[in-house]
């Protein structure tokens, strides 16, 4: 071993890839190979002298990294041979191809491997294949190229029977190291510091859409899609840049970058660069990582043009290039971002340009080739490398599998070379005005112009009326009273009809109805329609203020109570009026942003479409048997109602408790076919059944709609009524009536969220992006629907979410904006992912409260649960969750497994245990109803005494490391000022107190002393 005065510190990064060695244990993210075909007589003797001279040449060839205490060292050996691994390996390339997999994904004990590793296969007479392996923490691609042009020299000198000519090395790497160190406490370095501190200080993580949720922990699982570019594209690029005096590296970022803010709909991210770092002459002929890598956040500047938006990122650039000699590392142990194993510190894309004339192995007298070999893993989301050859030119994207399909990166592929055309047609474009509509995406996607038509589809009181006819006879509902006929379900209708026109009400007038679901309920509503009116409905058990509030908006003439000894007496008979498709049939409120209910305007023609579509594609027939379970106050009870009566079916009303008690049993008692719900009704439901089969003879279909569907929610209902029975998911806001896309669901549904399908015909389902062009394949925009078929608009309210269609500009042809996010899929279909206005973000990390709700709802014991956005006293963002579950569960319970499962700003900081769910009267969860947690992250008041000894001497080990006064239990270690290395002795010092190896994760995941206390509490039981 080297004998040195002191230990040889790491470098910067060679201390990032020590640590993340640490981090993930066995992981060959980090392994390095080039491997090379090589034909005619090698001199294998030559070839292992070579690596010896090369060898005895570099420090780093000759470097391990022992930690004793935790504290890694360059440990350098005076004297080292890399001896050749000699194999037969003659039986065929997949063989070989195996053989380089083992060799490239074998881990390497830092503190002790040799970390280079040379192997020569012999393939075939004259033929062989030589692999340099190496781990990155003693090289880069400037080493590599650098290795291979000095093997090559020394082996054509010693060929010839003389010694290598090779430059004189002035600095060792070790000196190297201890000078960067110093070279960072120089008064200069501060400055540039402070620009580092002040630009990447809380700055957002890049949250591109994905295939699948983001796993706890970085796997590295990765895949490489290759495309070439054309030369003469490049070129053009190229000058593009040496007009705004930037350079071809800088186009490509600002086209990389605006690529990103298109997908993400995110103005300010990080994408990160490597760099050199070989910023003396001395450093130019040494082996070693020198590696650094810029975090270059950009802004988007309003209304930028690609050229103003290129003079921003060029000055972006500049600024890191001036401050190059920051090393990455020295930024994160200086700014402390919160620590997430799911993803690397500030950035997770990249973009490296790879140097044009990269170096190939020569060697004299033999033909040597890179042997095509990609190593398939991943060290961010996405990489871009945009490689030059003599030849051509290609763009290579490494991905994360355990994020993105290929099928998803190739769109982006193509995506950003269609960006780049954009930019070299006319780079004064404005950024939001450039697509990625892709040549090959735009025959799938609908046509914002195209004509849609209107088809007067005969009114639902008409409908009805053609089964009078024609099965007068025959069931058409049925309460816990009686059954009516269509015949008997009619006479009544006409006797409200009646009612209605004798108490002066006009047509087009507003009557309200308004008590229990029963037969003479719906007999009424249609009763309404007969006479002309417009329906408006409202449950029974509203506040007389919010009833008589939705009357004084809607002008009812007329307040017709069921409950309220409702009697039909014979009246005179007065003509009905005709009814047109075009007339307004209904209103129903929604929620106001300013608590003022909106009241919405749907007409007969919108019902009648929806009905006569619904009918023809479910094959709705007089044999089905409707279940109600919409609330009044819900625009779905329009469909729960009337689409059986529209089609000879019979309706089935629970006005006693048996649907509200057991809903599987009474679907299969009242022997139901179809029937619809909201997704979180169904769920509650659910989470009250016995979880015992419950198998439906006759249930067909439950068409679920007014909320986006879980997989979660399928597999829960298809575990207690089997796989036979069809789900549809169906979307549609109040505004468009009722629905107007669909998606059956397959065998097996997409994990996570499910999409809204396809629209229905005459319907378009367009995905629009900020200046109201349409979005490209994955581009998450706003969902815009437009249709002839839509409602004519709020009563009270503004209607800006009505627009006329920018791409015919007729005054007819009015879209709505949904303000629900989506994007178009490969297969036509839309994915929807949360809503616009109510994006949540907890320390610049955007969250989907769906996917946490989903996994609160795997545990045991869990009944039904939601996650919402809260602020603390402080006006911090954090996130709330509530849970009904069985007795016995607790919340650490629920804690634990979320920690487990999700990043750290994943988990809520309050989970709270409730009764139930409070919903609003259109079923879906009421935040406003969900009682406020006694307390937050911020709010806790602690013991500051240690509970037990554990406790003390991890409070000891934590105060010495630290050096700090430890005043809380549960303060976390990062809170307390730690960061990665201090981690690793904290470990260290515990080992050797309680003789127990705990992982350095444990500090990650629970990363205070009590938890840590709990964990070797836990490990010592046991053991006993």
């Amino acid at each position: 071993m080297m004998q040195t005065q002191f230990q040889i510190p790491l470098s910067y990064p060679q201390e990032r890839f020590w640590l993340l060695d640490q981090l993930y244990p066995g992981n060959t993210a980090f392994n390095l190979a080039r491997v090379f075909s090589i034909k005619g007589a090698l001199e294998r003797e030559v070839l292992q002298e070579c690596f010896n001279i090369l060898c005895a040449r570099h420090e780093a060839l000759r470097t391990t990294f022992p930690s004793p205490r935790g504290t890694p060292y360059q440990n350098i050996q005076p004297k080292r041979q890399l001896t050749i691994e000699y194999s037969d390996l003659s039986t065929g390339p997949d063989a070989l191809l195996q053989y380089i997999n083992k060799i490239t994904n074998t881990h390497y004990q830092l503190d002790r491997d040799p970390l280079t590793r040379i192997h020569l296969l012999h393939t075939g007479p004259d033929e062989a294949v030589l692999i340099v392996a190496q781990h990155h923490i003693i090289t880069d691609g400037t080493s590599y190229e650098l290795l291979l042009s000095e093997l090559g020299v020394c082996y054509d000198a010693l060929i010839q029977g003389r010694q290598p000519d090779l430059p004189e090395l002035t600095l060792s790497y070790s000196e190297y190291s201890i000078e960067q160190r110093a070279q960072l406490i120089e008064p200069q370095m501060h400055e540039k510091l402070t620009y580092w501190e002040s630009n990447l200080r809380n700055a957002p993580a890049l949250d591109l859409p994905a295939d699948r949720p983001r796993p706890r922990n970085q796997t590295f699982n990765g895949a490489l899609y290759n495309h070439e570019y054309p030369p003469e594209k490049l070129q053009q690029l190229q000058r593009l840049g040496a007009e705004n005096v930037a350079s071809l590296f800088m186009v490509m970022l600002t086209a990389f970058y605006a690529l990103l803010h298109k997908l993400s709909d995110q103005d300010d991210f990080v994408i990160g660069t490597p760099i050199t770092g070989r910023n003396r002459i001395e450093t130019e002929k040494m082996q070693g990582l020198f590696l650094n890598t810029l975090a270059l956040r950009i802004q988007m500047p309003e209304r930028a043009t690609f050229r103003s938006l290129l003079e921003t990122v060029k000055g972006t650039a500049l600024n890191a290039y001036n401050a190059v000699e920051i090393p990455l590392e020295k930024i994160i142990e200086k700014l402390q971002p919160e620590r997430d194993q799911s993803r690397q510190p500030f950035f997770q894309v990249m973009i490296n340009m790879v140097p044009k004339d990269t170096q190939t192995l020569k060697l004299s007298g033999l033909e040597v080739k890179d042997y095509p070999y990609f190593k398939p893993e991943a060290k961010f989301d996405i990489e871009l490398y945009i490689r030059r050859t003599a030849q051509t030119n290609y763009l290579s994207w490494a991905y994360s599998t355990d994020l993105f399909d290929q099928v998803r990166i190739e769109q982006i592929a193509g995506q950003y070379t269609h960006l780049l055309d954009q930019i070299l047609a006319n780079p004064d474009t404005v950024v939001d005005e450039l697509t990625l509509v892709t040549p090959s995406a735009r025959a799938l996607l609908p046509d914002p112009a195209a004509s849609l038509q209107w088809v007067d589809h005969p009114p639902t009181p008409s409908l009805i009326h053609d089964w009078v006819c024609r099965t007068p006879e025959a069931p058409a509902i049925q309460d816990d009273a009686a059954v009516w006929s269509y015949q008997e379900f009619s006479d009544r209708a006409h006797q409200v009809a009646q009612f209605v026109l004798n108490s002066d009400i006009e047509k087009g007038e507003v009557v309200a109805i308004t008590g229990q679901p029963r037969n003479q309920l719906f007999a009424s509503m249609l009763g309404v329609w007969l006479a002309g009116g417009i329906l408006l409905t409202i449950p029974h058990d509203f506040p007389p203020a919010r009833r008589d509030r939705m009357i004084e908006i809607a002008k009812a003439k007329l307040l017709i109570d069921i409950d309220a000894e409702f009697a039909v007496l014979p009246l005179p008979n007065r003509s009905l009026p005709d009814i047109s498709s075009k007339d307004p049939a209904y209103i129903f409120f929604t929620s106001g942003t300013t608590g003022e209910p909106k009241g919405i305007l749907g007409t007969h023609g919108g019902l009648s479409h929806f009905l006569a579509w619904q009918r023809g594609e479910f094959e709705i027939s007089p044999g089905d048997r409707f279940a109600q379970t919409t609330r009044l106050s819900f625009d779905m009870l329009l469909r729960d109602v009337f689409l059986p009566l529209a089609s000879g079916s019979t309706l089935v009303i629970s006005t006693g408790n048996d649907f509200k008690l057991d809903l599987l049993n009474w679907l299969q008692g009242e022997r139901i076919t179809r029937f619809h719900m909201v997704p979180s009704l169904l769920k509650f439901w659910l989470s009250e059944t016995a979880k015992i089969k419950h198998p439906q003879d006759t249930l067909r279909t439950v068409f679920l709609a007014g909320e986006p569907l879980s997989s979660n929610l399928i597999d829960d209902f298809r575990a207690l009524v089997g796989s036979s029975v069809e789900i549809v998911n169906l979307y549609g806001p109040t505004e468009t009536t009722l629905t107007k896309s669909f998606l059956r669901i397959t065998d097996t549904p997409t994990p996570g969220l499910q999409s809204i399908g396809v629209p229905l015909p005459d319907c378009q389902l367009l995905v629009f992006n900020q200046s109201n062009h349409l979005c490209g394949l994955f581009e998450p925009g706003e969902i815009v629907i437009r249709t002839p078929f839509r409602t004519l608009g709020y009563l009270n309210a503004s209607n800006a979410s009505f627009f006329t269609n920018p791409f015919t500009n007729e005054d007819r042809d009015i879209l709505y904006r949904t303000g629900d996010i989506g994007w178009y899929l490969p297969d036509g279909k839309v994915a929807i992912g949360g809503r616009k206005d109510n994006q949540v973000k907890v320390r610049g990390v955007r969250i989907a409260l769906e996917m946490i709700s989903n996994l609160i709802s795997e545990l045991d014991g869990i009944h039904n649960n939601t996650v919402v956005p809260l602020l603390d006293h402080d006006q911090d963002l954090f996130l709330a969750a509530y849970a009904v579950a069985d007795e016995g569960v607790t919340t650490e319970e629920i804690r634990r497994y979320l920690q487990e499962q999700l990043p750290p700003s994943y988990v809520p900081s309050s989970i709270t245990l409730i009764p139930r769910i409070p919903l609003t009267s259109n079923g879906k969860v009421d935040a406003d109803a969900l009682p406020r947690p006694e307390i937050t992250l911020r709010q806790i008041k602690v013991d500051n005494e240690a509970s037990n000894d554990t406790e003390k001497k991890l409070a000891a080990i934590w105060a010495q490391v630290l050096n700090t006064d430890i005043s809380s239990m549960n303060a976390t270690f990062f809170e307390l000022g730690g960061h990665s290395l201090l981690a690793v002795k904290i470990i260290n010092r515990v080992r050797d107190t309680f003789n127990i190896d705990l992982p350095l994760m444990t500090l990650f995941e629970d990363p205070t002393i009590r938890e840590m206390a709990e964990q070797l509490l836990d490990h010592t039981r046991s053991l006993s």
